[in-house]
C-alpha cells in the first residue's frame, strides 16, 4: 500500500483537487442550503482543493534548481500549510452553523471562537516558520526536509480539532444520524492520517485524508439537505391533504344535506340517495375501476335526484299509479333540470352526468335523449342499476320491498334493455352473495293491500285471504336452518268455518313469489311442490312423494268461528322438507321429497276467507342434520359416474361448494363430465374455471386470493375485492354454435370438457370449449406465486375429475 501511495500519489492528490473544485461549484450553484453553510461548504472544498494541488506541484517540483526554483517550492509549501488551517477555519465555519441551525444554540460557542483564534495563531507561526526554518526548509539541493519544531506545526491544528471534536461531543445527541455520522468521519480520518504521516516520511496522508474529509462531509450534508427538503415537501403534501380532506368533508356533508333534502320530501323515499350512492361505488368498485372514479361515481348518484326539488310537493309524493299522463311529462323533467343545476358547480363537471341521464335505458327507450349503450355516461348507467334496485327494495306507498328473487330476475331479464350487462351481472352477483337479503332498506315496511304486490313476511302483521290463490304471501325461503312462523287465523264474517283456513304453499320461483298467470309461471319458472292446510289437509303436485301425518291432542276441541293460534316450523334437508304446524288440538307432520336438492324452497301463506294477525317470523339458527327428517323418496342420483383423480361434487346452489384444488403447471390439463341438474333454467347453471392461491392450496384457505373465476358460457364472475379486473378473457362463437337454449339442453344431457393451462412467469393461460364456445383466459400471477384451479359453479354435477400433465 506504502509502495502505491508513494507512486502514485500525486495523481491521486490531483483527482482530489478536481473533485473538491467541482464540489465547490456545485455548492455554489445549489439553492437548498442556507447561506452560512453553503459559504461553509464552498470554503472548505476549495481549501482541500488548493491543498492538494499546492502538495501535488511540491512534489513534482521538489528538487528544481536556480533561485527561482526555490522560491516556487517555498510557495508551494507555504500554501500547503496555510490551507491547511484554512480548511479547519472552514470546518469550523460549518460547525457554528450547526451549532445555531441543527443544536439550536443561540451563538457561537466559546470552544469554536477560540479555535479560529488560533488558527490566527497558526498562520502567524506558519509566516515565522519561513524566515527560522522552523517547520521545514531546503537544503543546497532544493531539497524539501523537515525543520526542528516541524512537530509545532501539528499542535495548532490538533488543538483546533480537539476543540471542535471535544463541542461535537457534548452536542452529539442533537445531530441528526447522517450529521453525526460524517462529523465521526471527519474527526477520524485527519487524526488516523497524521499519526501514520508522522512515522511516515515522503507520503502526504494528512493532505490526502483532508480531501477525503471534505469529500464525506459535502455528501452527507447534500444527503441531509435533500432528507430535509423532502421531509418538507411531505408536510406540506399532508398539510394540503388535510385541507383537501377538510374541504371533501365539507362538500360530503353538504352533498348529503342537499339528497337528505331533496329524499325528506316523500316519506318513502327517505335514505333513497344515500343507498343509492352506496350501491353505486360498491358496483364501480367491482367493476375495476380507479379510486378516483369510484369516488366520483359516489357523488354523481348522492346527487342524482336533485332535479326533484324543481318539482311541486304534490307531484313529487304521486305514486305511480297515480301520477296522469301530464304529471309524467312534468315528472320527467327533473333529470335536465337536476343536470343544469349541476352544471352550475364547475370544481366537480361529473356531477350532471347522472342527474341527467339515470333514467336513460341500455336499449335507447329511455329519457331525456333516448340515448342508447356506450351514449349513454359510465356514471349514469351505474347509477341506473343502483337507482332501479334501491327502489325494488325499499318502501313504497303501495307496496313493501319486492322478494330478492324477484329483484333479481329484473336484473336478468333487463340486461342489455334497461341495463347495461355489465353493471346489472354484477348487481346480480352481489344479490347472490346477500343471503340474508341485507342490502334494502330497513325500515318497516308500509301496509299494502293492492293486488300483486309484495307481502314479505317479516315486515307484516295481518293479511286477509278471498278467493283461493287470490292473495299470497312472498315466500320463505326454506334452508336446513329451522325456520318458524307462527300467527292467528279466524274466518270472516259469513263464511263457512271449516272451509275458511289458512294453508302453506311450498314452491319455487325465481322471484319468490307464487303465480297463477301462464305467462308468469312460464318466464318466473314457478313450480309448485304441494299445499297443506292446517287441518290437514294436502295437495301434491310436482313433489315426488308427500307423506303427512295428523296427532289429535286428545281432549281438546277448537272452534273454528273463533281466533286460532297456529305455530309452524320449515326446514329442509338436500331434496326433503319437512312442515309442521302446530294446531290447539292436533300436530300436523309433512314430508314433501323434491325432484332434486338443487331446488330452492320457499314457504307462501295463502288461505280462503280468514283473516290473519299476529304474523311473525324466527329464524332460529339451528341447523338440521341428515336424521332430521326421514327419507321417504331415495336420493335423486344425478352423479352417475365415478371419482376422477378428484372427489365428484354436486353443486345446488351458485358457488355452495368446490372441488380439491389442483397446483397448475406448464401444459397440465383438466379433464371433467358435468352435467347440470334438471332444475336449472339459466345459462349461468354451469360449471366455473376457478383460479386462486391460498397458503393450504384450498378454496377459501388462509391468505385466498382469487385471480379469475370464468364460466363455461364465458362470463367472467370473478370476485374481486375492489381491484381491478386484470383478466384478458376472449369468447368466441363458432360455428357450430346455435343458440343459448340448445347449450343449455347440451349441459342438461352432460358432456365431457376439456380445460388446458399453460403457466408462464408472470400469467396463466386457460382454454376451453363446449358446444361451439370457445373461451381463452389470460390471468396475470405475481412472479413465484402457487396457483391452484379448482372447479365450482352453479346447479351442476361434476365428475370423473382428472389432472393430466
Amino acid at each position: 500500500m506504502s509502495y502505491f501511495l508513494l507512486t502514485y500519489q500525486t495523481y491521486i492528490l490531483l483527482c482530489i483537487f478536481a473533485i473538491c473544485m467541482m464540489l465547490a461549484i456545485l455548492a455554489g450553484i445549489t439553492k437548498t442550503l442556507s447561506k452560512r453553510r453553503k459559504t461553509a461548504l464552498i470554503f472548505m472544498e476549495l481549501s482541500a482543493g488548493l491543498i492538494a494541488l499546492f502538495d501535488s506541484l511540491s512534489y513534482i517540483n521538489n528538487g528544481s534548481s536556480g533561485a527561482s526554483g526555490l522560491v516556487f517550492m517555498k510557495l508551494l509549501s507555504f500554501n500547503v500549510f496555510l490551507f491547511v488551517i484554512l480548511f479547519l477555519e472552514a470546518v469550523n465555519l460549518y460547525i457554528s452553523d450547526l451549532a445555531l441551525n441543527e443544536m439550536g444554540l443561540n451563538k457561537v460557542p466559546m470552544r469554536l471562537r477560540i479555535s479560529n483564534l488560533l488558527g490566527i495563531a497558526g498562520v502567524i507561526l506558519l509566516v515565522v516558520s519561513q524566515f527560522t526554518g522552523l517547520f521545514y526548509y531546503y537544503d543546497a539541493f532544493n531539497q524539501y526536509q523537515r525543520g526542528p519544531g516541524f512537530i509545532f506545526s501539528y499542535v495548532v491544528p490538533f488543538i483546533i480539532i480537539a476543540l471542535q471534536t471535544s463541542f461535537l461531543i457534548n452536542y452529539y445527541m442533537r445531530l441528526n444520524t447522517l450529521l453525526r455520522v460524517s462529523i465521526v468521519l471527519f474527526v477520524s480520518i485527519p487524526v488516523i492520517a497524521a499519526v501514520l504521516q508522522y512515522y511516515t516520511y515522503g507520503m502526504s496522508l494528512i493532505n490526502i485524508a483532508i480531501g477525503i474529509s471534505a469529500t464525506i462531509i459535502y455528501m452527507f450534508t447534500m444527503k441531509d439537505v435533500n432528507d430535509q427538503v423532502d421531509m418538507e415537501k411531505r408536510q406540506e403534501l399532508d398539510a394540503v391533504e388535510a385541507e383537501r380532506a377538510k374541504i371533501m368533508h365539507g362538500f360530503d356533508e353538504a352533498a348529503t344535506a342537499i339528497a337528505s333534502a331533496v329524499d325528506a320530501r316523500d316519506d318513502y323515499t327517505r335514505g333513497h340517495s344515500v343507498r343509492v350512492a352506496k350501491y353505486s361505488r360498491i358496483i364501480a368498485e367491482r367493476a375495476g375501476l380507479d379510486e378516483r372514479t369510484c369516488y366520483e361515481v359516489y357523488y354523481a348518484a348522492l346527487l342524482h335526484d336533485i332535479g326533484k326539488l324543481t318539482l311541486p310537493d304534490n307531484l313529487v309524493r304521486k305514486g305511480g299509479a297515480e301520477a296522469t299522463e301530464s304529471d309524467k311529462i312534468l315528472f320527467r323533467q327533473h333529470a335536465e333540470r337536476g343536470a343544469s343545476i349541476m352544471s352550475t358547480i364547475t370544481d366537480y363537471p361529473y356531477l350532471p352526468y347522472a342527474a341527467k341521464s339515470h333514467h336513460e335505458n341500455y336499449d335507447g327507450t329511455g329519457y331525456p335523449d333516448g340515448l342508447k349503450g356506450d351514449q349513454i355516461h359510465l356514471y349514469a348507467r351505474i347509477v341506473k342499476v343502483a337507482d332501479v334496485y334501491d327502489s325494488m327494495t325499499s318502501n313504497k306507498k303501495h307496496r313493501g320491498p319486492y322478494p330478492q328473487g324477484k329483484v333479481r330476475e329484473k336484473f336478468i331479464s333487463g340486461a342489455h334493455k334497461q341495463f347495461d350487462p355489465k353493471f346489472a351481472q354484477i348487481m346480480v352477483e352481489m344479490i347472490d352473495e346477500d343471503t340474508e337479503y341485507k342490502m334494502r332498506e330497513s325500515e318497516a315496511a308500509a301496509v299494502v293491500s293492492v293486488e300483486d304486490l309484495s307481502y314479505d313476511l317479516k315486515e307484516i302483521h295481518e293479511m286477509k285471504f278471498e278467493a283461493y290463490k287470490e292473495t299470497v304471501s312472498d315466500g320463505l325461503k326454506v334452508t336446513s336452518e329451522i325456520t318458524k312462523l307462527s300467527f292467528t287465523s279466524v274466518a270472516e264474517e259469513g263464511a263457512v268455518p271449516k272451509n275458511s283456513l289458512p294453508s302453506l304453499i311450498i314452491f319455487d320461483s325465481f322471484d319468490g313469489a307464487v303465480h297463477t298467470d301462464d305467462r308468469k309461471i312460464r318466464n318466473l319458472h314457478y313450480y309448485e311442490f304441494g299445499e297443506l292446510w292446517v287441518d290437514g289437509n294436502t295437495i301434491s303436485t310436482k313433489a315426488r312423494s308427500m307423506k303427512t301425518d295428523v296427532t289429535p291432542i286428545e281432549g281438546v276441541e277448537v272452534d273454528l268461528s273463533k281466533p286460532v293460534h297456529y305455530e309452524v316450523e320449515a326446514v329442509r334437508f338436500k331434496d326433503h322438507v319437512k312442515v309442521k304446524i302446530t294446531c290447539p288440538d292436533k300436530v300436523i307432520d309433512s314430508i314433501i321429497a323434491l325432484p332434486d336438492s338443487a331446488r330452492t324452497v320457499y314457504l307462501g301463506l295463502a288461505g280462503e276467507h280468514c283473516l290473519v294477525t299476529n304474523i311473525q317470523v324466527e329464524e332460529t339458527g339451528e341447523t338440521i342434520d341428515e336424521n332430521y327428517i326421514p327419507r321417504i323418496s331415495k336420493e335423486v342420483e344425478i352423479i352417475n359416474l365415478s371419482d376422477g383423480d378428484i372427489p365428484n361434487v354436486q353443486i345446488d346452489e351458485y358457488r355452495s361448494l368446490s372441488t380439491q384444488g389442483v397446483q397448475v403447471n406448464d401444459g397440465m390439463r383438466l379433464l371433467f363430465h358435468t352435467k347440470t341438474l334438471p332444475s336449472s333454467e339459466q345459462v349461468s347453471c354451469c360449471p366455473y374455471i376457478l383460479l386462486y392461491s391460498s397458503d393450504d392450496g384450498t378454496v377459501d384457505g388462509k391468505n385466498y386470493k382469487e385471480f379469475a373465476c370464468v364460466r363455461v358460457d364465458g362470463e367472467d364472475v370473478t370476485k374481486h375485492d375492489g381491484e381491478r379486473n386484470l383478466n384478458d378473457l376472449s369468447v368466441r362463437r363458432k360455428d357450430s354454435f346455435v343458440g343459448w337454449d340448445a347449450w343449455k339442453n347440451y349441459n342438461q344431457r352432460g358432456y365431457e370438457c376439456e380445460v388446458t393451462f399453460r403457466r408462464k412467469r408472470s400469467s396463466v393461460i386457460f382454454a376451453t370449449e363446449n358446444a361451439g364456445v370457445d373461451i381463452r383466459c389470460v390471468t396475470p400471477i405475481p412472479k413465484e406465486t402457487a396457483v391452484y384451479v379448482a372447479l365450482t359453479g352453479d346447479r351442476c354435477a361434476l365428475m370423473d375429475i382428472r389432472s393430466l400433465d
